[in-house]
Parts: structure tokens; sequence; C-alpha cells
């Protein structure tokens, strides 16, 4: 046997501590922890339960056990230790038993196995299975070791007398002693009395015969008085009963009224919440005016600002329209310009030009051939008179050959740059128009792309409208289904408190606080109530109502095991409430006969509706029930087939024979509840899942519109980087034209010149012919006839060709002057304007581009959304006004409807206290009559026991008696001085004189008796501390040989002989030998180093220093501990003042006992000797004021001494901040609570 877990909950500084995964070991266990964290809380909690020290409690004690951390308070605490019973010492039929006590400001009980049992079962328990009372050494709190070395050799005694059990032998001889000399007191009384009674005797027997005339008048005065008693106590009788059935009727209309008044109070609650709703609904919707309000207002101003910005593009787009008419025109003009400049151009200068020009060529040519010809002719003839000599001549001759050849050179390097420049103008060219042609191309595909733009910018803002208006109506519907969902989820409470009214407050709280359970622990097979599970038609709705009352509202649930495990979780929460289940596995139904029903005999609970797994339950309520039309037929087909009937109104007819009906208000119809109940909750639910796919399909919107937005600004942002792109392209197709028509002239200029210089190439090699043949020839001195005459012939044709030339040439400069004024006037001023009108009109809106226009139809379609938003906003601030009205309405009439049935519950107070007035009225006579009752039947009883013909005046009237009784009595004026007791009293004292004498006898018995018994409890008594004293002395000396080698220590038991003390005893016969000990001395020896055992001194506690004296007080410990072994011991901090080299003989030894005696520790310490031979390690924490114990490694446990070591807070022995736990006394209730 040993502990395996401790559950603390509420108890001083530990909140909520289990012990779930982390069991004591059977051997060592250790618990470590900073000091004033817990660890003496935890052994005082196990103190608790197991110590006899804290068995009576009062109120204030208990509270000084509850938590105080953060947060609220406990109301109650419990601790419960859980035994390991595998070898079955303690009585009990269970590998586990758990003791549990549980304390309060007005409880304290205990349980075993979780059934409530007394104190006194639980320490005799503990008794049988060796945890004796008189030994409480299994637990060693802190302290106790100091409390040792200080103790007295008297107290010292009184401790070895305590283990020795003693207490019960004082206890008895006390009692014994007591109940002598109270016998002895009795005696003496009884010798006393004896006397008296024997005079008394003596007395009486002279005044018999005169008592016994005086009886005979007695007895007829007791019969008369009694006749008159009697009739007056039936007279009460009467009356009371009259009074109690005026009461009955009485308590039931206030009962009634009281029922009433309830229902009107709660009738007036659900006024003043509709009220409330309504003027909490009103004012949402009246902010919600005000924000709509506010809406217009901005929409208005929103539709002022978007109708201005509207004129003015309007404005602009008149204005761009006329621009682009007039850019139009002026493009058509210039258009026109080009195409006739270029036609004159082309068709005609040009044409005229290149002929004119070919034509000067022409004559150009034949002028040159002329004049060259005759410039020989005339050279010739000349350098006949300019030279002498052919050489001469020839010389000069050669001289202009080699200029004119030089000049070919020249010619010809010109001509090969220029027609190498002219190729490459030409390559230039080609590429050029490529370029060109591309150009083109990609501007008509930009302006086609942006066309496409267009259309998809039009689709996406149709598309964002369109969503833009859907999610209006969207968030439209789903408010109009909230506040739907709002008013459900209103009257569905509504209902759900109209059906708890109908039933007790206990019964709804019960339901309430199984539902919440159920929900927490996540508890399976909880079904519901009956009302929730079944279905009737309506007409049935009384009968099932009637038939099974408050049984409605019990829970069906699967098996007995779900319904304790709810009981056990409602009494562990403090739940309140009350329930009733209905296990299903329990159910057992017989067959119901349903043979015996008739068209006007029908079984109940065919009418009943549920699921075939809750048939057995219709069974069991409504099995034996049949609904008949009527009560009569009912009661006779009741008794007819042993059944029970109910009608459609709720009369009943039980098989018994008993009838049961009456009035039942048709509002308070449970059945008529929970149907309202089932319809609010699938009209709730139905309502709910609707606005969640309302959000649903809200939030899918939203998606779709951020889509169609972001699309929508991606496409405005390609038309804006293509417009871009059509800019840059066309002003670079402008540039290309104007670089074009730049290359062609520059190519036509190199035509030209290398025809030019061609043609003076040709006529330099002509000339160089000729100047060649002039140098064969010889020098004549005048032409030939032939020469003269082509002289003659070439001056005139030379001068025809000059005039030709003059006229072609002067021809020829008119069409290329004007061919260069109409290339100027197209590349300057035409083509130029042409591109600068196409890039304005590009500039300009158009119905394919983003403008004004664009603009202005987005504008139109704002104020038309704007304007519809307006209408919209203005509709809905009509309805809500409406709506406001109404709801004014309804707070008017449902407050005149509350004063009304204020009024209504005024009415119904007066009455009640007018019933509470009748009612305390009706008491007070009830009381008046009760007393004259009670009186009649004090005054029969005090007559005494009547004549056996006591009844013979009973007939007789009231007066009649009275005149008897005043006759009797005046006779018996006569015997005033008799003793009217003489009789009885002679026979009373004649019995107490035999009484007297037996119960002399008797206790005279009783004293020898007595006398043996204290004889021999004195004798056990001697022998059980004689023989207690030689064990602990043994075990005392063989521990202390353990734990100090080499030494010796002894227990001596001192006398009073001993001390030299004499004392006069007074009754030397009844004092015990050991009342002659007056203490138990202890002699130790620690042998030093270098000493012999014969040379050990001997020392008294008061000379040993204090780890000496902690350890010869745990050699005390271990000593008692061993006359009687306990299955496990506590130590808390028992090492605290030793030496580290005894705190390892200790650690050895509780080893030692811990593997070979098979005994549990737990220790607490704050020393690492300890730990070495452990087996589990615990760990206390305190924070936030809350203790907490958890399983660690022994690494951890060291490196938590270490640093409590390290900050100097090891306390010294009872110096820890936390104090064992003891009873608090009246003046200091919380002195042990930890910080």
């Amino acid at each position: 046997m040993y502990i395996k877990s401790v559950t603390i909950q509420g108890f001083k500084s530990y909140r909520d501590q289990t012990f779930a995964g982390q069991e004591f070991s059977p051997s060592q266990n250790i618990i470590v922890g900073r000091n004033g964290s817990g660890k003496s809380n935890f052994f005082s909690a196990i103190s608790f339960v197991l110590s006899e020290k804290f068995s009576k409690l009062r109120s204030e004690e208990r509270q000084a056990f509850l938590h105080e951390g953060t947060g609220r308070g406990v109301l109650s605490a419990f601790v419960e230790i859980v035994f390991d019973n595998s070898d079955n010492r303690l009585p009990i039929d269970a590998k586990e038993v758990a003791i549990r006590r549980t304390v309060g400001l007005k409880k304290d009980e205990y349980r075993i196995d979780g059934k409530a049992v007394t104190q006194r079962e639980v320490f005799n328990l503990l008794e049988s299975a060796g945890l004796s009372s008189s030994n409480p050494y299994y637990i060693v709190e802190q302290g106790k070791v100091a409390t040792l070395t200080t103790m007295k050799d008297s107290e010292r005694l009184e401790l070895l007398k305590e283990i020795a059990g003693t207490k019960v032998y004082d206890q008895k001889r006390a009692e014994s002693l007591g109940i002598m000399k109270e016998a002895e007191q009795k005696k003496q009384k009884i010798n006393e009395a004896i006397e008296y009674v024997q005079e008394r005797l003596d007395e009486l027997e002279q005044e018999k015969e005169e008592l016994k005339e005086f009886q005979k008048l007695d007895k007829d005065r007791r019969c008369i008085e009694y006749a008159i008693f009697d009739q007056e106590l039936n007279e009460a009788t009467k009356n009371l009963e009259e009074i109690e059935k005026a009461r009955e009727n009485q308590h039931k209309l206030a009962n009634q009224l009281h029922m009433e008044k309830m229902y009107l109070q709660q009738v007036l609650k659900d006024f003043e919440r509709d009220i409330k709703l309504a003027k909490l609904e009103k004012d949402a919707k009246q902010k919600e005016k005000d924000l709509l309000e506010s809406e217009r207002q901005e929409l208005i101003r929103q539709r002022t600002k978007i109708d201005l910005e509207l004129k003015d593009y309007q404005q602009i787009h008149k204005e761009d329209e006329s621009t682009r008419k007039d850019v139009e025109e002026e493009l058509r003009e210039v258009n026109k310009k080009i195409e006739d400049i270029t036609s004159q151009l082309n068709d005609e200068v040009i044409p005229q030009y290149e002929n004119l020009l070919r034509e000067e060529k022409e004559i150009e040519e034949k002028l040159q051939t002329s004049e060259r010809r005759m410039n020989e002719l005339l050279s010739i003839q000349g350098r006949k008179n300019r030279f002498n000599t052919v050489e001469e001549r020839n010389r000069w001759l050669q001289q202009e050959i080699e200029k004119l050849e030089k000049s070919n050179a020249s010619y010809s390097e010109q001509i090969t740059g220029r027609s190498s420049e002219t190729e490459k103008l030409k390559d230039t060219l080609s590429n050029l128009n490529r370029i060109i042609e591309e150009k083109k191309k990609s501007f008509s595909e930009n302006r086609t792309q942006i066309e496409s733009f267009q259309t998809s910018y039009n689709d996406l803002k149709n598309e964002r409208d369109s969503l833009t208006n859907q999610k209006k109506e969207l968030w439209k519907e789903q408010t109009e289904t909230e506040k739907e969902t709002q008013r459900f989820s209103e009257e569905l409470s509504r209902a759900e408190r109209k059906l708890e009214m109908t039933f007790p407050r206990t019964v709804t709280s019960g339901i309430h606080s199984v539902r919440n359970i159920v929900k927490e622990r996540n508890i399976a097979g909880v079904y519901g109530t009956v009302i929730e599970l079944i279905k009737c038609d309506d007409k049935y709705h009384r009968a099932v109502e009637v038939t099974a009352g408050n049984s409605l509202f019990h829970l069906v649930v699967e098996n007995e095991r779900v319904s304790g495990d709810i009981i056990q979780a409602m009494n562990q929460s403090g739940a309140q409430g009350r329930v009733t289940f209905i296990p299903l596995n329990r159910l057992q139904v017989s067959d119901v006969d349903d043979s015996i029903a008739t068209s006007e005999f029908a079984p109940l609970w065919k009418k009943v509706k549920t699921d075939s797994k809750f048939e057995i339950v219709v069974k069991h309520l409504f099995g034996k029930t049949f609904v008949t039309k009527d009560l009569e037929s009912g009661t006779q087909f009741a008794k007819d087939h042993n059944v029970n009937c109910v009608t459609l109104a709720g009369d009943q007819a039980n098989r018994k024979g008993t009838l049961t009906g009456g009035y039942i208000e048709q509002r308070q119809s449970r059945m008529d509840c929970m149907k309202q109940i089932e319809n609010l909750r699938r009209e709730y639910k139905d309502s709910h899942d609707k606005s969640k796919k309302l959000k649903a399909s809200i939030s899918d919107l939203d998606d779709r519109l951020n889509t169609c937005i972001t699309r929508l600004q991606k496409v405005e942002t390609e038309v804006h980087n293509s417009k871009n792109t059509i800019q840059h392209e066309q002003q670079d197709l402008q540039n290309l034209e104007i670089r074009k028509n730049n290359i062609e002239d520059n190519i036509r200029s190199n035509e030209e010149l290398l025809v030019r210089l061609k043609s003076s190439l040709s006529a330099n090699k002509e000339t160089i012919d000729s100047y060649t043949k002039e140098k064969d020839a010889p020098l004549n001195a005048t032409l030939s006839t032939r020469e003269k005459q082509e002289l003659d012939k070439l001056t005139k044709t030379v001068n025809d060709l000059t005039k030709q030339l003059q006229t072609v040439s002067r021809s020829r400069l008119e069409q290329e002057t004007k061919r260069d004024s109409l290339r100027i006037q197209l590349n300057t001023n035409y083509i130029p304007r042409k591109s600068e009108l196409q890039l304005h009109m590009d500039h300009l809106p158009t119905d394919s581009t983003f403008s004004s226009q664009q603009r202005l139809t987005q504008l139109q379609g704002d104020k038309k959304s704007t304007e519809d938003r307006i209408n919209d906003v203005t509709e809905s601030i009509k309805v809500l006004d409406q709506e406001i009205d109404e709801l004014n309405e309804k707070v008017k009439t449902t407050q005149e409807q509350l004063e009304t049935e204020r009024a209504e519950e005024t009415k119904k107070f007066q009455t009640l206290q007018e019933k509470a007035n009748s009612l305390e009225k009706l008491l007070n006579k009830k009381k008046i009559w009760t007393q004259k009752r009670e009186d009649c039947i004090r005054q029969i009883k005090e007559l005494g026991t009547l004549p056996s013909d006591f009844r013979k005046y009973l007939e007789s009237d009231q007066k009649t008696l009275m005149k008897k009784l005043h006759s009797t009595n005046e006779k018996l004026k006569k015997f005033g001085h008799v003793n009217k007791k003489a009789l009885d009293q002679y026979e009373q004292f004649s019995n107490q004189k035999e009484d007297f004498l037996t119960k002399k006898e008797e206790l005279e018995k009783g004293e020898d008796a007595i006398n043996q018994l204290i004889q021999v409890l004195d004798r056990r008594k001697d022998e059980a501390i004689l023989r207690t004293f030689k064990q602990v002395s043994q075990n005392f000396e063989e521990i202390f040989q353990t734990l100090v080698p080499g030494g010796h220590a002894s227990l001596t038991m001192k006398s009073k002989k001993g001390e030299g003390e004499e004392e006069e005893e007074e009754e030397t016969d009844e004092t015990s030998e050991v009342d002659q000990f007056t203490g138990v001395s202890i002699k130790v020896s620690f042998m030093s180093s270098g000493e012999t055992e014969e040379e050990q001194s001997y020392h008294l506690m008061q000379q040993l220093s204090g780890g000496q004296k902690s350890l010869v007080a745990l050699c005390l410990i271990f000593a008692i501990q061993r006359c009687d072994p306990a299955p496990f011991y506590l130590f808390d901090e028992i090492d605290a003042a030793l030496d580290s080299a005894y705190r390892t003989s200790v650690a050895k030894m509780i080893e030692t006992l811990a593997e070979k005696e098979k005994i549990q520790f737990i220790t607490a310490t704050f020393k690492p000797e300890m730990l070495e031979s452990a087996e589990n390690f615990y760990g206390i924490s305190f924070k936030n004021k809350i203790s907490s114990i958890k399983k660690i490694t022994k690494d951890e446990a060291l490196r938590v001494l270490q640093e409590e070591e390290r900050l100097g807070g090891i306390a010294q022995p009872g110096g820890e901040e936390e104090r064992p736990l003891t009873p608090p006394t009246h003046d200091d209730h919380m002195d042990d609570r930890e910080d």
C-alpha cells in the first residue's frame, strides 16, 4: 500500500493541482522547491485528510483553508489521496482506494471512492491499515525534528506513553474512577431516600381511610368535567375543520391569483422588453435614416458636381466638335492643295521640266560640240598666227592636254564619289521607305488596338455597373434578411421563455446546466427532452400534456453511464437545478394490447410521432393511456380494461378510479409552445442560412467587382500607353517623310551633277583627242577652204544653238523655279500643316478614343447612377419613416397595453392582499380554536385516569352538567384537608423503596467490578509502557549506531527515587509502577577521531550541537516508527539542520528501508544528498499566488537546489515562510496561509 497520487483543489496556495501521468513511486520520492513555494502546504494537505488533529473545525477555521489567489476566490476546497491497494492492506476490494475530504464555509465531508462516509469511518479504515492515531510519526512536518531536540525528559515520557497507547488506558481508568465516584454518591443518596420513604410510609398509613371517601366524590367530579371538556373539544374540532376547509379554498384561490400575477408579471416583462426592443429598433432605424439622409445630401452634392462637370464637358464637347469641323475642313483644303500641287508637279511641271532639261542638255551637248569644233578651228587658225613653229605649238598643246587630263582625273574622282554617295542615298532611301511602311503599319495597328481597347473598356464599364447594381440589391436583401433573422431570434427567445414558465424553475436551471456541460465536455448520447423528441396533431396536445406532465422535460440519454457522467460533472462544477434522465437501455415496456381499441377509444401513443429510436420512450409514457371522447365513457373503459383514459380537453380517468380534470388555460399549452419553437427554429435557421449565402454572394461579387475594376484600370493604362505610342509614331512619320524628301532631293542633285561631270569629262576627252590630232598636223598659216566653210557653218550653228539654249534654259529655269516653289509649298507648308492637323485630329475626342466624349458618357452614366441611388435612398427613407411611425405606434400601443396589464397586476395584487388578510383572519381563528382544543385536551389529560363509568354524563347538556359539577365541588370542600394522593403516594413510596434497595445492591456489585477493571488497566498500561520503552530504546540504539558508526546512544527511564525526591503517596496501593517514572533522558556518544570505544564520553541532549541534536531527534523518530511501521512516511525538511555526513547516512538508511521493507517515502528537502537514491522527483513552483507541483528529472531537481543555495534562500529549521498547517485559533485564523 502506498500513496499513488494527490489531487488538491482550492486548498491554501493550491488552486487546481492534479497528478495525471505523474504518480508517486512506491519507493522514494523527493520534493524540491523554493522557500515559500508551497512544500509544507502540500504535506499539510495530506495531513488534512489523514490526521485527527483537524477532525473538528469551526467555520472560521475552515475559511482559513480556502485558496485566496488572484481572481475570484473559491467557496470550497478538497484534497483527494489515491492509495494503491494491491496488497489489500485496506479492507476494501479494490486495487485503488480514493479518500477525499471536502471543506467549505458550511460543510466538512469525507468520501471513500465517491461514497460519503463519516470521519470516524475514515480513521478506523486508516488504523486497520497500520496508520495509528497514537503514533502520528508517519508524517513528520516541518519543525517536528526541532521540537524533539528541545523536548524535556517529562515531555519525552509523555510521548512514549502516547506511542504505547496509554491514552486509551488513562481514558478508561478515568472513566472507571468517575463511575465509582458517581456510584458512591448515588449509594449515599439511595440510603437517604430509603430513610425518607420509610418515614412517609408511616405517615400515609393513617390518611388512607379518609382518602377513600374523598376519592369517590372526586371520581364523580372528574366524570362531570370530562363530559364538559369533551363537548367543548368536539365543538373546537368541528370549528377547526370548517376553518381548515375555508382556508384551503382561500389558499387555492390565492395560489391561482398568484399564478395569474406571475403570468402578468412575465407579460409585463415581455411588454417592457418589446418596448425596449422597439425603441432600440426605432433608434437603429433613425440612425439608419440619418445615415441615409447624410448619404442623400452627399449624393445631391455629387449630382450637382456632376451636373457642373457635365455642363463643362458638354461645352468642351461642343467646342471640340466645332474645332473638329474646322480642322477637318482645313485638312480637306490642305489635302486638296497637296493633291493639286502634287498633280501639277507630277502631271505638268515635272514632265515639262524634265523635257526642257533633256532638251537643254541636248542643245548644250550640240552647242558644246559645235563650239569645241569651232574653237578648235579658231585655235588652229589662231595658233598659226600665235606659234611660229610646230614644236612651240605642240609644246603648248601638250600642256593643254595635261591640264585637261588633270581636269578629267578630278571629274572621274568626283563622278566616282558622287555615284557612291548616290548609291548610299538610294540604300538609305530604301531603308527609310521600309521603316516608313512599318511605322504606318504599326500606327494603323495601334489605332485598331485603341478601338479594341475602347470596346473592352465599354464592356468592362458596363460589367462594373452591372456588378455594382447587383451588389446593391444583395446588400438590400441581406439587410432585410438580417432584420428577419433578428426578429426570429427574438421571437424564439420569447417562445422558449414562455415554455420555461410552464415548468418548475429548478428543472429549467437543471436543463440549462446539462446543456452547458454537454457542450463544454462534448458528451455524446444526449438526445434532448421528451417534448423536443415528439410531435402530434394539435387536437391531441392537451391530452399529451396532462398524461406526460413534467415527464415532458425529462432528458432522454443513451444509457445510465451518460447520465452518471453528467450528474458527476454537475456535482463537480456546482451546477444548479434538478433534472431527471431516461436512459434508453434501461427502459423495458411490455407490449401494449391495442386490440381493445375502438373508434371511440384510441391508444394515445399511436397519436404521438417520433423517431423509431425513441418509440420505447413514447410507449413508456403513453402506452397505458387511451384517448376518449368524454370522461363518462372513459371512466367505464378504464375500469373494464385496467387502463388510463384521457379526453381531448385533458380530463383523466385513472384505472384505479381517480378522476382528474378542470379548466386549463390554453395560452399555457406546452406542446403549442414547443410547436411554435420548432417552427421558429426552422425559420430562424432558414433565414440565417439565407443570410450566410447572401454574404457569400456579396463576397463573390466583391471579388468579381475588384477583378473588373483592376481590368478596367489596366485597359485605361493600355489606352494611355497606346495613345502616347501613336503620338510618337506620328511625329516619327512626319520626321521620316521630311528626311525622305531631303534624301530624294540630294539624289536628284547628285544625279544632275553626275550628268554635268560626265558631259565635261566627255568634252575634255574630245578636246584631248583634237589636241592630239593637231599635234600631228603641220603648222599652216591659214585654214583650208573646207575648214573655212566648216568654221562659217559652225559659227552660224553656234549662234543658232546659243539662242535656242537661252530660250530652253529660260523655260527650264522657269519650270524649275515653279517646281521648287511647289515643292517648298508642299514640304514647308502643306505637308507639315497636314501632319499638324492630323495630330490635332488625333488629339480631338472621337467615338473610338478616350476623350471628352467618353468622359461625357461616363458623367452621364454617373449622373444616372447617382439619381437612381438618390431615388433608392429617398424611397428607403420613406420606408424607414413609415417603419419608424409604425414602431412609434407599436411603442404607444404596447405602452397602453403595459399600463392596462399593470393596472390588472395591481388589481391582482390587491386581491391577493385581501386573500392574504382573509387567510390571516382564518389563521387567527384557527389559533384560537386550536388553543381551545389543546386546552380541552390538556384539561382532559389533567383529569388523570378516569373511572370505568366516565361516559355516564356524556349525553347530558351543558347546563345540567354545570349544576352537577357545582354540587359536587361543594361536597368536596369538606375534604380540603385530606391528602388527595395518599394511596398513590403510599404505593409509590413502597415501590420506590424496593427500587432503591435493588439499585443499592447493583451499585455495590458494579463497584467491585470497576475496582477489578482499574487494576487490570493499570497492569496493562505498565506493561505497554515498559514494552514500548524497551522496543524504542533498542531501536534507538541500533539506528544511532547505523547513522553514527562507532557511536553509542541510550534511552534512560528516570524515576522519582532516582532523582532523590521523596513524596508521600496517599494511595500507594493504587499507584502503578510507571507512575514512579518522571521522564526519559537521552545519552549519546559521538566517537571522535583517535578515541577508542572505552574513551568515549556520553552527553545529554543539552550538551550537543544543533546538527547532533537533529540527528538524535531523527534517530528517535525512526525508532518510534520501527515500533509501529506504517506503509508510507512523509518527511518535510527533516535534514535541514544535519551535517553533510549525517545527511548521507540518513539518505542511505531511507534507501535501505524503501528497498527491503517496501516502504514509500515522500521527502521534501533542500539538500542534494537525499536525491542520490530517489526514484521520482517533483518540483513545486509558486506563481501569481498559486502553487503547482509537477514531475521533474533529477538534474532539474539538483538545479533547483543549487539555485536556492546560490540565492541564499535555504531556510533554517523552522525558518521557511510556510509553516505546518495547524488549526487556527480565534485570535489567529490565517497565520499559516502562504503569501
